[in-house]
């Protein structure tokens, strides 16, 4: 019986980070590379999808979560001290901006 319990609290405090990456217009972007790292994680590598979507699960709970979102042309976002707590997950949306191209003659 406490194997069942110890069990659901491990369950109940893990979490998710859930996102969509769209870009200035709101038009999905597909094929945007997101990292994510963490005290309690090894380096997590996701591709958005061709809706634009990544999702993290089953994430320790912790309060210092790093996500990189990058893609050629756009500048890099970074979110930082992002919080997975009792099971809460987190939904964003991203607006990737195009990067300005400097020409050099």
């Amino acid at each position: 019986m406490l194997f069942l319990v110890a069990g659901l609290s491990d369950a109940q405090e893990r979490g998710a980070i859930k996102g969509k990456v769209v870009d200035q217009d709101g038009t999905p972007l597909p094929g945007v590379g997101v990292s994510l790292t963490g005290p309690k994680i090894a380096l997590r590598n996701e591709v958005t999808s061709d809706q634009g979507n990544f999702r993290f699960l089953n994430l320790p709970g912790g309060a210092d979560y790093t996500l990189v979102i990058k893609l050629p042309g756009f500048k890099t976002i970074t979110r930082e001290k992002l919080e997975i707590s009792f099971g809460r997950d987190i939904s964003l949306t991203l607006v990737l901006e195009q990067s300005t191209l400097e020409e050099s003659i």
